[in-house]
């Protein structure tokens, strides 16, 4: 017998009939099909919570055939216990009419379970669409962010996020504490707001080369601060994407290096201060001691005379050692940026 043979009917009463049969028969067929083609599994229950039909995805979840449980109620089945779960989404249904759902935790992973209730003509509740969504991933990937959250908002760095157009959307505690602006101030506002005049372009050409995908290096900018001064900030920048994979905006990761270039510069200062004071001293009492190695190789000058000298040159050499000392206290005291063990080896007076 051909299978694929079209059916044909009469076209009396009963032809008809048994046509609306046949699509019956077809259309129940493919409801049965889509139903154990959706991944989440799903029950049917009635007003009681007796599980009347389930799809393949709810038999391969909880390791049962549909024969195997008929009669059986959703809780003795799901959670194996003796009557509903105390906050069950089935029975605050059958109360609302309306959907109910709340987290459950199967094993090891966690699902939503939500249910929709079946209403008849008169809108009286009759039964309800038990579905069970696997949200295990969702819920890790949400812990996950939330850690990242957690470090980003806790971290001393400046984490800025802007969006296509370089206005700023986000703005951690680390920021906040570089430039005293609080996130309710600055969400809305231009990123160039921050930038001193000789930057204010270079975020849109950065924006462009990463919208490019085009690598870039970091910056160091100065940046203006809200009370009008100014810091030296190194900043790090990358591409915002979203669910599409489309570029969305800018993160800015900065680095406050303000008080590191302060005391950089004030420590080059130093450095050239104390060459400047020291270099002629240096040479004079390195000339006056080779004159008096001359002389004293010569026979023109005595050893007690040369001892005498010597000294000399010893005192000399002593006061210098004192004037750097009073340039090395003044230094540190108008620094604050000097690590601490910087500050002992500079006060740190030999005898």
């Amino acid at each position: 017998m051909n299978k694929n043979k079209k059916s044909e009917f009469t076209t009396d009463e009963k032809g008809l009939k048994m046509w609306a049969e046949e699509e019956e028969r077809k259309t129940g067929h493919m409801w049965e099909k889509i139903y154990d083609a959706i991944a989440d599994p799903i029950f049917i229950l009635d007003s009681t919570g007796l599980i009347l039909s389930m799809n393949k995805a709810s038999e391969e979840l909880l390791e049962v055939k549909f024969p195997e449980i008929k009669g059986s109620r959703c809780y003795q089945i799901v959670h194996k216990t003796a009557t509903f779960i105390e906050g069950c989404p089935f029975r605050k249904s059958m109360k609302s009419g309306e959907r109910e759902s709340y987290k459950l935790q199967i094993g090891t992973r966690w699902y939503r379970v939500s249910v929709d209730p079946i209403k008849n003509s008169r809108d009286d509740v009759i039964g309800a669409v038990h579905i069970i969504t696997d949200i295990d991933d969702l819920i890790k990937t949400h812990a996950k962010r939330a850690q990242l959250g957690a470090i980003i908002e806790n971290t001393d760095e400046a984490v800025i996020g802007t969006d296509p157009d370089g206005i700023i959307e986000s703005w951690n505690n680390g920021a906040e504490r570089i430039f005293g602006f609080t996130e309710d101030e600055i969400t809305g506002e231009p990123f160039v707001k921050l930038l001193k005049e000789e930057h204010k372009n270079e975020p849109d050409e950065i924006r462009t080369e990463l919208a490019e995908k085009i690598r870039i290096s970091g910056r160091e900018w100065k940046m203006i601060q809200k009370d009008g001064s100014e810091t030296e900030i190194e900043l790090s920048f990358s591409p915002i994407y979203d669910e599409r994979d489309v570029f969305y905006g800018v993160s800015y990761i900065g680095h406050n290096i303000g008080p590191q270039r302060l005391a950089e510069r004030e420590l080059l200062a130093y450095m050239t201060e104390s060459f400047i004071r020291m270099k002629k001293p240096v040479e004079i009492i390195n000339s006056n001691l080779r004159e008096i190695s001359v002389l004293y190789d010569n026979g023109e000058i005595s050893g007690d005379d040369t001892n005498e000298m010597i000294k000399i040159q010893i005192r000399n050499a002593e006061q210098i050692l004192k004037n750097l000392y009073e340039l090395n206290r003044k230094m540190v005291e108008n620094n604050s940026g000097i690590p601490d063990e910087y500050r002992v080896f500079f006060l740190e007076e030999k005898n």
